[in-house]
């Protein structure tokens, strides 16, 4: 549970939303960080956090690993709960939407 909190409050901080268009995951996710069943899992959480937001629709996702660990370091180092509370970079995923 702790894990999807902190996806949670990674994804908010790092992709935007639109308000219209036709959902779409993209790219192949592959990962050497994680499982295919953790991104899904991930994907998954956001697409059902999305719902609560009154006119949002997300067009698009996807997970690129470079670029979601230069945004984990980023928010481990300058971040206002990262390392500071014991969060490990190996439980956070950041996810992308264009």
């Amino acid at each position: 549970m702790k894990k999807i909190l902190i996806i949670m409050n990674v994804l908010f901080l790092c992709f935007g939303f639109s308000a219209c268009g036709k959902r779409e995951i993209i790219g192949d996710d592959s990962s050497q960080k994680f499982s295919d069943a953790e991104i899904t899992s991930a994907e998954n959480a956001v697409i059902k956090k999305i719902e609560d937001f009154k006119g949002c629709d997300l067009v698009n996702l996807y997970y690129d690993e470079e670029k979601s660990n230069n945004a984990v370091e980023d928010y481990m180092s300058n971040g206002s709960k990262g390392s500071v509370n014991g969060v490990e970079n190996n439980n956070i995923i950041v996810l992308l939407s264009v």
